[in-house]
């Protein structure tokens, strides 16, 4: 049988939190995941300069949590976050929780389209160099490591931002 541990809260995610500081930056438009802990998040998001804020979730029992904490002027949407991708000024943060193998190229393809996002991945099953050789085919764009459970990897893109030679 395989276990895999995932967290039921990150308000203790010191490595997390500081890479969001990094790579969630503006003041516009942001749509993202927002987790187990979404008062938490929503605190970082608008620590970062975002006040116009959309969080996607597709787990009903998240969705539930997440409604009943909801702070206000933050609009929720219970729907996969995938299908609407077509924002193309929005920051979007995506933490899928999941190695890049679980992401269809065809999503790949729409992220790359986005002019600023923040993209997570954990470096499970599959290693760092083949994560990063794998999204590379569809934008090469800088990245963070860090440790969490597993290791994870950060892809980020800002407007003002070249991408990797």
């Amino acid at each position: 049988m395989l276990l895999i541990n995932l967290k039921e809260t990150y308000k203790q995610a010191t490595n997390k939190r500081s890479v969001q500081r990094r790579t969630l930056q503006g003041s516009g438009r942001f749509i993202g995941l927002g987790g187990p802990d979404i008062r938490d998040y929503v605190k970082q998001v608008r620590k970062a300069g975002f006040k116009d804020i959309t969080i996607y979730e597709k787990d009903v029992k998240v969705y539930t949590k997440q409604r009943r904490e909801l702070p206000r002027g933050v609009k929720l949407i219970y729907g996969d976050i995938t299908d609407n991708l077509q924002d193309k000024d929005a920051f979007y943060d995506l933490d899928f929780c999941a190695s890049i193998v679980k992401i269809e190229d065809k999503i790949l393809n729409k992220i790359a389209k986005i002019k600023n996002f923040s993209l997570t991945f954990a470096l499970r099953p599959i290693s760092l160099y083949d994560t990063v050789q794998r999204l590379w085919r569809h934008c090469k764009v800088p990245y963070i490591t860090y440790k969490d459970t597993h290791g994870m990897v950060v892809f980020y893109k800002h407007k003002k931002q070249n991408n990797v030679s």
